[in-house]
């Protein structure tokens, strides 16, 4: 040989020498077979062996024929296709793929190369359709990623080994975790409970599968990804593609965004309506009883007729009356509110006498009141 890429030949008589370039260059097996003598004879019980390891390595960039037709060289024993699975703490599987040949070599599974009479390109579309993925890179899965690969994918994958005897193996290393389909009903619980924060009602939602409660966050941020399994601290999986996680998602996405869940769901009092749907939707609901009183007021215009306060000197025209009674309202059940109306309609005299209402309630101790010149007469 010419290092590892050419040969040549020489006829000292004739005086000449042949050079002759190799292409893709010389392996070592063929390196091997060059400086070894003109004849190797293998005992019968060593063939096999010899095949493997010297005369299929060759047959891949050779062609090898016998003068006499007295020896057929057998085809080339498929290589193995190998899934290593590796199960690692907190729900991390590693997926890695190769194939194994008959002379010990290993190499990977690479769509992009050429066609290998060694290798089942079959065998690799149907673990595709299994998949859902060519199987040719490292896959790291995490979480319920995990969990689902190993619930649903695994087994079949499995059958895929049973129906390819020799041809397809899966190594698997470490512990799978109990990983399992969650099959209860979930149960949903909401509840109201009074804020430190005026105006704001705090919402509790309880989810429980088969008596195990489901965390707050991880299943509403599940919710709003998109997700359609999320895992548990069981290693169960719960589904999320029911009926009563889209509706529960839909008033999540109405009742505040994402960045207010790190503390919890609020409820605007005013929002009554958006209480009834989570009423509706949920098994057990729980309203505050503050709540219940601003919702009689909201939804059926239960505003009490009280008299103007006693210690107000002007007398209230009707309209006003009814005025001071929304704002009367508004103030007992923590709500803001605004009064819009033409000048000179009495909105100042309405305020005043809201802010007269809670001193005689003592439901104040001091107000403040921002007036033009022409309600304080200066």
């Amino acid at each position: 040989p010419i290092v590892a890429h050419g040969l040549y030949r020489f006829d000292l008589d004739a005086g000449r020498i042949e050079l002759a370039p190799v292409a893709g260059g010389l392996g070592p097996a063929e390196l091997a077979l060059l400086g070894a003598p003109e004849t190797i004879r293998v005992p019968a019980a060593d063939v096999p062996e010899f095949l493997a390891a010297h005369v299929h390595p060759l047959a891949r960039t050779l062609a090898i024929t016998s003068r006499d037709e007295s020896f057929e060289l057998p085809p080339t024993p498929p290589a193995t296709l190998v899934l290593d699975a590796r199960y690692e703490p907190d729900d991390v599987l590693r997926l890695a793929w190769r194939w194994e040949h008959a002379d010990g070599r290993t190499s990977e599974v690479d769509p992009s190369a050429g066609p290998d009479p060694e290798l089942d390109e079959d065998l690799v579309a149907r673990v595709a359709d299994e998949l859902g993925w060519v199987p040719f890179e490292a896959v790291l899965l995490r979480g319920i990623d995990a969990a689902e690969f190993a619930i649903e994918r695994m087994p079949r994958l499995e059958a895929l080994v049973g129906r390819n005897a020799g041809g397809f193996r899966i190594d698997v290393r470490g512990e799978r975790p109990d990983y399992r389909e969650a099959t209860e009903r979930p149960e949903l619980a909401v509840s109201l409970v009074e804020s430190r924060t005026r105006d704001w009602f705090d919402l509790g939602v309880v989810v429980t599968v088969g008596g195990r409660r489901v965390p707050f966050m991880p299943l509403f941020r599940a919710l709003a990804t998109g997700r359609t399994r999320m895992l548990l601290v069981d290693k169960s999986t719960l589904s999320l593609d029911l009926p009563v996680f889209d509706e529960l998602r839909d008033l999540i996405e109405e009742a505040g965004t994402l960045d207010e869940w790190e503390t919890g769901i609020r409820i605007h009092r005013s929002r009554a309506s958006l209480w009834a749907d989570f009423e509706d939707l949920a098994d057990v609901a729980e309203p505050a009883l503050a709540w219940r009183a601003t919702v009689a007021g909201l939804e059926h215009g239960e505003v009490p007729e009280l008299p103007p306060p006693s210690g107000l000197a002007l007398p209230l025209r009707p309209y006003q009356l009814d005025g001071f009674r929304w704002l009367a309202f508004l103030h007992a059940n923590r709500l803001g509110g605004v009064l819009a109306d033409d000048m000179g309609l009495g909105k100042t005299v309405q305020c005043l006498a809201l802010v007269q209402h809670a001193l005689e309630r003592a439901a104040t101790d001091a107000a403040a009141a921002a007036a033009p010149d022409a309600a304080t007469g200066a």
